[in-house]
């Protein structure tokens, strides 16, 4: 075996003086700056890496058993960073949606929509449960009422969605109203109340 590899080792020598011997008098004619023999690599095996020679390239299976290991180590740490975000991001935005739901229904019933003024408007209201009656400055009637988790007005129309409670009370011309969403999407679930005070002017 040491013979082969001398007689590899020579042969690879034997090619490096042939090139040494093709270059030299190029750079020698040329006006390039003086060039030494010594900026050609050597391939002899002593000046090989421990573990490496003649007819050993490559990566040996402990470098391939770590790069793999590194691998996935980082792939395991950026999977699991994705997942948790994801998972922020998808909360974030269940409690966000049921939040504005309260808020849109809370607005709605103040303002009303259409030949309907809301609550502001009323000359007169009438409490109930789950519900609320009352009369606009038109003297048009009108009424919000919780029925099957959907706050709906006098005419059917829904105004929100998901409602888990709706509540009215009066404190002379003031009315508050509190509505609370509650919903649930995969493997998270959200609830948010939300409360406001309507000044009843025309009582």
């Amino acid at each position: 075996m040491n013979q082969v590899r001398h007689g590899k080792n020579g042969r690879v020598e034997g090619w490096m003086r042939k090139l040494r011997e093709a270059i030299l008098p190029f750079f020698r004619s040329s006006n390039l700056p003086p060039f030494h023999s010594s900026i050609l690599p050597s391939f002899h095996s002593s000046n090989l890496p421990p573990g490496r020679g003649p007819g050993r390239d490559g990566f040996t299976m402990t470098e391939i058993l770590i790069a793999v290991a590194l691998t996935a180590l980082v792939t395991a740490g950026s999977l699991s960073t994705f997942v948790l975000c994801q998972n922020i991001w998808a909360r974030t935005t269940l409690d966000m949606e049921v939040c504005r739901r309260a808020d849109l229904a809370i607005l709605k019933m103040m303002y009303g929509g259409g030949t309907n003024g809301g609550l502001r408007s009323a000359t007169s209201v009438r409490i109930g449960s789950d519900r609320i009656d009352y009369v606009g400055t038109a003297g048009i009637p009108g009424c919000f009422v919780l029925t099957d988790d959907c706050v709906v007005n006098e005419y059917g129309q829904v105004l929100c969605r998901s409602v888990d409670a709706l509540t009215f009370e009066k404190d002379g011309r003031l009315l508050t109203i509190t509505v609370r969403v509650a919903k649930e999407e995969g493997r998270f679930d959200a609830a948010q109340e939300v409360t406001k005070v309507v000044n009843l002017r025309n009582e």
